[in-house]
């Protein structure tokens, strides 16, 4: 007669680890439904990007499977998890008359289709002018303070051309301040930033990225933001047309979700999003296409409440083990992104 014994999770690490041993792994990249541990609390919309990369709402309450395109395919990048309220103080997603010409040169088209959100309210920008700047801009008021504040808008190629800048700028104090950063939208690059070290692209829908850049006010006296947007980075060339969607001014030093704005500031509320999870003691891994991380010796109590890693907005995977069950080595081994 012959014996099998199985192998001793102690002695052999990570080969029993992957799920077997987890009391909750749930993958939400592989879901086009909520599993029924888990719940989503929001009370108003949300939005997200779908499998075909147009930007859709997500009505109360409903569940946010985003997607992102890291080469040339749209691939699921998670739940969308944001616990915290943000507003965008940006007007002119809809609102015309929050963007304007103050130098006068400028011809602006509205009404421009081909939207990341399927509609037809993009906006076309150009200035035959050369040797001298062109700009739209939008003006809000904001506090003397020192909050860090980031401003993204969706750009698209034009016709002549693809390069263009955005900038973020505070000024009416003793010390105004800019941040500028350059940038193609025929490939989103990124060829230059100035006065500041926070910024981005993500690949959106329709031919556009979403550009964004962070900057602090200096507590001198400046209560004027200025976002501006230009198609062009050289003065002295006419490089054409760019289209501009979706402008968002909000607090923090990452954007977060796209939240649509009319003729005032719009805020996304808060969003909960809880997993039944047996009483207990656990390591959690959570894990997103960036990265990991294990929160050690966590207590449940019936329910977890789930938040993404700092910086993120995505959860890709969650794992929950007893805690003080795997070695340092199988935590390193799983600690890796989605």
């Amino acid at each position: 007669m012959s014996v099998f014994v199985a192998p001793s999770p102690q002695t052999y690490g990570v080969w029993p680890v992957e799920g077997a041993l987890a009391v909750l792994d749930l993958n939400f990249t592989l879901m086009a439904s909520l599993d029924g541990r888990v719940s989503v609390t929001r009370s108003g919309g949300g939005t997200y990007t779908d499998a075909a990369g147009v930007l859709k709402t997500a009505a109360a309450d409903a569940p946010r499977f985003d997607y992102r395109r890291p080469a040339s395919l749209w691939v699921p990048a998670g739940l969308v998890v944001e616990p915290s309220p943000a507003t965008n103080l940006s007007k002119a997603v809809s609102d015309a008359a929050s963007w304007v010409d103050p130098l006068g040169n400028m011809v602006i088209t509205r009404g421009v289709a081909g939207s990341p959100d399927g509609s037809s309210s993009s906006m076309s920008i150009y200035s035959s002018t050369t040797g001298a700047d062109r700009l739209v801009r939008e003006t809000l008021t904001v506090a003397n303070d020192a909050v860090t504040r980031t401003a993204s808008m969706f750009v698209a190629p034009g016709t002549g051309g693809s390069r263009f800048s955005i900038a973020l700028g505070y000024s009416g104090g003793t010390t105004p301040i800019t941040a500028v950063l350059y940038g193609d939208a025929s490939n989103g690059s990124i060829s230059t930033v100035t006065g500041s070290t926070q910024y981005g692209v993500d690949a959106a829908g329709g031919g556009y990225w979403r550009y964004w850049v962070a900057l602090a006010n200096n507590t001198s006296g400046n209560t004027s933001l200025r976002f501006d947007g230009r198609p062009f980075v050289n003065q002295a060339i006419n490089e054409g047309t760019r289209v501009l969607w979706g402008p968002q001014v909000e607090t923090g030093s990452t954007p977060t979700s796209f939240i649509p704005t009319t003729t005032v500031a719009a805020t996304r509320p808060a969003e909960t999003v809880t997993l039944a999870v047996p009483d207990g003691s656990y390591d959690v891994l959570v894990q997103d296409w960036a990265g990991a991380e294990w929160r050690n010796a966590v207590a449940v109590s019936g329910s977890y409440s789930l938040t993404p890693r700092a910086g993120m907005r995505h959860v890709g995977r969650v794992r929950f083990y007893p805690a003080g069950l795997l070695s340092a080595a199988a935590k390193t081994a799983l600690q890796v992104p989605t």
